[in-house]
């Protein structure tokens, strides 16, 4: 971590470039700054461009400016603290979203010798049966359930012109 400072001053009255390197993945940040910015500045910048790429760093370390010197273990703890609840926020998001999800999905399942519908998805402009465009088929079948191979799994009697599918097919 270094500062170059005494540049030119932009529109902007930036006239410093504070320089952080990461020694382990050699990824260098530059990061342009007022030369009067205050510690509380230099740590929010940090926050938003270092830890937010790249998590907490163990060890800091400055070669000129006495300004991190004072940064101790208190701002270290702080700031993982930070990170912490941002991943809690992350997680009941994350759970919230899935409950939602959830109330969507309903749980179905096939016996032997019942008949499916396989829902025929491939890439845009691929024919699917010889047709190609919105007079394709969506659904292909009706298809015979031969067994249930796992939880979601079954194993499907295929049309001849499917030979080349896998006939395992999740059923959801």
């Amino acid at each position: 971590m270094d500062f170059v400072m005494g540049l030119s001053r932009s529109p902007k009255e930036i006239n410093a470039i504070w320089v952080v390197i990461d020694r382990l993945t050699k990824i260098v940040h530059f990061i342009s700054m007022k030369e009067t910015c205050s510690l509380k500045e230099l740590v929010n910048a940090y926050q938003h461009e270092i830890i937010r790429l790249h998590g907490v760093h163990k060890d800091i370390i400055s070669y000129r400016d006495p300004r991190f010197f004072v940064l101790g273990p208190e701002w270290l703890q702080e700031s993982i603290k930070q990170v912490r609840l941002i991943h809690e926020k992350l997680k009941a998001t994350q759970d919230r979203q899935k409950t939602f999800a959830d109330l969507q999905r309903r749980s179905i399942e096939f016996e032997v010798d019942d008949k499916v519908f396989l829902k025929g998805l491939p890439m845009k402009g691929v024919k699917r049966f010889g047709i190609k465009g919105k007079l394709s088929p969506k659904y292909i079948g009706p298809s015979e359930v031969l067994e249930r191979v796992g939880e979601v799994a079954y194993r499907l009697a295929l049309p001849q012109i499917l030979s080349k599918v896998h006939d395992v097919s999740h059923m959801s």
